[in-house]
């Protein structure tokens, strides 16, 4: 309770005891005599004195304790309630301070607010703790009552105290008992809700609010039908309007739609509210959200009507296997009723035809994964045999505990017997019962995962009748299955058990033959199978023959998939077809690569050419005395996205039978033309020489294409085309390449012959060939300062040339001891990586004006006559001869065949006999011979050390021996110097 300062409006006054003549005295039991009418009036004394005793055994009984204190503080009047708490005689209390009395009862800062205001003269009312004489604590209620004269001044002071403390006690219990309640009731899972006759929401626990989804407080105070503003609510027929009509507990089920959106259903309680008269006055509602159990009853309906109206047999057993409960197509599945099986065991349905192996199998399945499925035949109760897919589950708890199985099953004995006659006709050939395409190709895969899982032989079929049309078409079809038929069995029996005959269809079969030992026992199954079907065969009158090819093919020789097999066998049977029929040939595979190679080089070729792909790339043409290019040789090259840049090698072979090598051979020409107008442009005299193939040399009217090119170009002139082919193409038909050279030599383009040598080379040819070039093939050139046999090809050519008058090119030159070999024979022009690569336009135009061969190109700067040529073949002849005296060291052949004779040497010979004629006289002649009798010597030396295993001395000699060898030379130099002088001839230059 609050203080309250100033009380005194509601406290009715009490008059203050004014001092007269006639007051009662104090000893005379007149403690109260203020208390009398003092006024001017006669006073029944008695009367008085009798009222002021009833008034005192009135406030001596009064709940209250009452004090009474002038404005000094002391006590004027005290009832026995006070004097009691306080253990005092109430006689003694009068006169004493009350204010010394509280302090020393109850000496609490809880009095100080009481105090000031009796100090004041002003009303007050609080609550104080206080101690009783007997020493105990308690709550007083206390009230302070200021009286007042007319004068508005204190008189005296009434002090009322009330003990509250089992009040508070009381209080602090009901309070502690309304949290403790309230906690429970907002704390359990269900919702409650107090509601007054009016359905005002008296209350509402914070279960509810969570339920409803609503906010906290939201729903106090507030309409019932708010709570359930979502859901089919009608206040006046919801449970609580029903507990209060009926007076008695109501229970119901609703939908209820919360304020997110989501949906549930909730059970009420509801139950009247009485008051104090009996009457109702509201009702309590209990709500509990029963969406989980509701959906769990749903499911639960949903179960027993699949359990009851599904067409699949379930049966659900103990842990032992008993059985608990079946439905309705169990009974009409097996013939038992459910009575005779709930009690029976799942083994009342066994047929004896599963070995105890497989029950036990199934039911560690059950045990350890929880689970089995399979088929199992089984016997019904009439006996009969049906085949059934079956699943079994075990259904556990939460603690793993098996509480019951669930066999759940389906007849499926007339799917089995359908689906066999199915894959027999799906899988076998109705005429001849061999197996069909499908089948075929299921066992190839089989036998061709044995084949790799075991690294062994397999071999793959193809055979096709070779006279059955004709047959067919004369007797009829009806003649023609027959003989088909018959044609099966044998080729059934020409095969092992393990190997595979189907019919792919009409005349055609396959075959798979596995675990082959080897190729030759393929070659003996495949004879034997043509002589079987060779053999006649009688259907009524008819005696019938035919043959039949086959192809075949060897795996892991070729090493592909069962398709793949398959179709190379086929292309292997075709190629027997051709090769005369009633034989059979092996596919090859490399073969068929290479064909699958020059397939993609093809389309690659045709796509590059659409996307403009080709490039040409121009290797100079080199006059090496005088170090000046002449000309270049265009080079086709393909600039593949992939590959990058690719050479002719890489693509011409492939295409040359085909009608694209025409294309390759007119692009770079068109091409060459349209640089060649480039160059002229930019002041470049630039002739070029383009390759073409045989297949372009004997197309017609070549001569007019090439005209339509230059028409396209007319400043370039037709004389820079020079076209070349190869030797062996201009002899395939002389006659027609020499009227095409004439043709095109009519409008200006010539013609070299490239390759010379490698051909026959006849004089005919060349005379009939109006060509205007050679070019000495690059083998030539690459061996001939080793090889006397390419030095005499070389040399050979040079003269045909000189004979016939044609201007001569060296291909594949390399260095730049051939270059000065080849200006000694007189061959100054040449081409090869030596001297120049082959270069794109841009690069050859950037090149050119820097171009300039280097010293080591004019080490022989003269030029030897024909006769003169034996010189070099000499020189070359003692070249090849120590080397045969150092290889014959270095292999450990000691006496080798090897002319030691000074004499008998080819340089010797020459020496002696061709040289002494020519240039015996001179000194640089005569200083040769000492040098080359000492090579003799210091080779038979070296030789015999050799063969005395003398290291040491075989190093020295070796060393000794080439120093001789390089003076030799110098010497074959001066020599050549001097016969040039000699016969002060200027050289020719091309």
């Amino acid at each position: 309770m609050q203080d309250s300062e100033d009380s005194s409006a509601n406290i009715p006054a009490i008059d203050p005891p004014q001092p007269d003549a006639h007051r009662v005295d104090d000893r005379q039991d007149g403690r109260l005599a203020w208390l009398l009418n003092e006024a001017h009036q006669p006073v029944d004394l008695a009367q008085a004195l009798e009222s002021a005793r009833i008034l005192k055994r009135v406030l001596d009984h009064s709940p209250l304790s009452i004090v009474v204190i002038n404005p000094k503080g002391r006590i004027e009047f005290a009832n026995q309630r006070y004097s009691d708490r306080g253990g005092h005689d109430g006689a003694n209390l009068i006169g004493l301070n009350l204010e010394q009395i509280d302090k020393e009862s109850a000496p609490r800062p809880h009095h100080k607010k009481m105090w000031h205001a009796i100090r004041n003269g002003r009303a007050w009312e609080g609550e104080l703790l206080s101690q009783y004489g007997n020493g105990a604590m308690s709550v007083e209620n206390v009230r302070i009552i200021p009286v007042l004269n007319e004068q508005n001044q204190l008189t005296h002071s009434i002090c009322l105290r009330e003990d509250i403390t089992q009040h508070k006690a009381i209080l602090d219990a009901m309070r502690q008992s309304e949290s403790l309640y309230r906690a429970l009731i907002d704390n359990i899972q269900l919702g409650v809700m107090m509601v007054d006759g009016d359905f005002n929401i008296l209350m509402v626990n914070a279960g509810l609010e969570r339920m409803l989804g609503k906010e906290s407080g939201a729903l106090e105070g507030a309409k019932c039908q708010i709570a359930f503003s979502h859901a089919e609510f009608i206040p006046e027929h919801c449970p609580g309007a029903e507990c209060m009509r009926t007076r008695s507990g109501v229970e119901s089920r609703m939908r209820l739609l919360r304020d997110d959106g989501s949906t549930g259903w909730i059970h009420i309680s509801a139950f009247p509210n009485f008051n104090a008269a009996g009457m109702v006055s509201g009702f309590i509602e209990v709500i509990a959200d029963v969406t989980e159990q509701v959906a769990a009853e749903q499911r639960q309906e949903r179960t027993a009507s699949v359990f009851d109206n599904t067409n699949d047999g379930i049966m659900i057993t103990a842990p032992d296997g008993m059985i608990l409960e079946v439905n309705q197509a169990f009974t009409r599945l097996t013939g038992y009723s459910q009575d005779e099986a709930i009690g029976n065991k799942p083994s009342m349905l066994k047929s004896g035809l599963h070995d105890t192996d497989f029950y036990q199998s199934m039911w560690h399945s059950i045990l350890t994964r929880g689970s089995w499925e399979g088929e199992v035949t089984n016997r019904r109760k009439d006996g009969s045999i049906f085949l059934e897919s079956l699943a079994i589950h075990a259904v556990r708890n939460g603690d793993g505990q098996l509480l019951h199985m669930v066999g759940v099953f389906s007849d499926i004995t007339h799917l089995r017997e359908t689906q066999k006659r199915l894959e027999s006709l799906a899988h076998y050939d109705a005429l001849t019962s061999l197996p069909n395409r499908v089948l075929f190709a299921d066992r190839m895969n089989q036998a061709l995962a044995q084949a790799r899982r075991h690294n062994t032989l397999m071999a793959v079929g193809y055979l096709d009748l070779d006279v059955f049309k004709p047959i067919n078409d004369t007797h009829g079809h009806d003649i023609g299955d027959k003989l088909l038929i018959e044609i099966a069995h044998r080729l059934k029996q020409g095969v092992r058990s393990g190997d595979t005959v189907a019919r792919l269809g009409g005349d055609e079969f396959a075959l798979v033959l596995v675990d082959i030992a080897n190729t030759e026992e393929v070659g003996h199954i495949l004879s034997r199978m043509l002589d079987s079907i060779a053999e006649p065969v009688l259907i009524g009158d008819l005696n019938l023959s035919v043959s039949a090819s086959i192809g075949v093919t060897l795996y892991p020789l070729d090493d592909n998939d069962s398709d793949t097999l398959l179709r190379h066998a086929d292309q292997a049977m075709y190629e027997a077809k051709q090769a005369g029929r009633a034989t059979w040939i092996t596919f090859d595979a490399e073969q068929d690569r290479l064909a699958r190679t020059r397939r993609e080089i093809l389309t690659g070729v045709r796509l590059a050419l659409d996307r403009k792909q080709f490039i040409l790339y121009y290797q100079p043409k080199i006059n090496m005395r005088l170090s000046q290019v002449v000309g270049v040789e265009a080079l086709i090259r393909w600039r593949h996205p992939v590959s990058g840049i690719l050479t002719p090698a890489h693509f011409l072979t492939a295409i040359e039978d085909s009608d694209l090598s025409i294309q390759i051979d007119r692009w770079p020409i068109s091409e060459a033309i349209r640089q060649m107008s480039v160059w002229l442009e930019k002041g470049l005299n630039m002739p070029i020489s383009v390759n073409i193939s045989a297949r372009l040399l004997h197309q017609p009217n070549l001569d007019q294409w090439l005209l339509e090119q230059f028409a396209e170009y007319p400043d370039v002139p037709p004389g820079w085309l020079e076209l070349e082919i190869l030797e062996t193409a201009a002899l395939q038909d002389i006659g027609l390449v020499g009227k095409v050279i004439d043709a095109c030599g009519r409008i200006g383009v010539t013609f070299a012959i490239e390759d010379f040598g490698t051909g026959y080379s006849l004089l005919t040819y060349l005379k009939r060939l109006p060509a205007a070039a050679l070019k000495i093939d690059r083998t030539f050139i690459a061996n001939m300062l080793d090889d006397m046999e390419d030095f005499a090809i070389v040399e050979g050519v040079l003269g045909l040339a000189a004979a016939f008058n044609l201007k001569v090119v060296a291909e594949g030159v390399e260095s730049a001891s051939q270059g000065n070999m080849l200006m000694q024979f007189g061959c100054n022009i040449a081409q090869g990586h030596g001297l120049a690569m082959p270069m794109p336009a841009a690069k050859l135009e950037a090149w050119l004006p820097n171009f300039q061969l280097g010293y080591e190109w004019s080490l022989s700067t003269m030029r030897l006559e024909h006769e003169d040529l034996p010189l070099l073949s000499a020189e070359l002849a003692h070249r090849r001869w120590v080397d045969q005296v150092f290889s014959a060291v270095d292999n450990g052949n000691h006496a080798p065949c090897i002319t030691m004779d000074i004499h008998g040497c080819g340089f010797g010979r020459w020496y002696d006999r061709r040289g002494r004629e020519k240039y015996g006289f001179l000194e640089e002649y005569v200083s040769i011979h000492p040098i080359h009798v000492a090579m003799h010597e210091i080779a038979l030396q070296l030789l015999s050390a050799a063969a005395l295993g003398e290291s040491d001395k075989v190093l020295a000699l070796r060393t000794r021996l080439l120093e001789c060898q390089e003076m030799l030379m110098a010497k074959l130099d001066d020599l050549r110097v001097a016969i040039t002088l000699l016969k002060n001839e200027s050289d020719t230059v091309y």
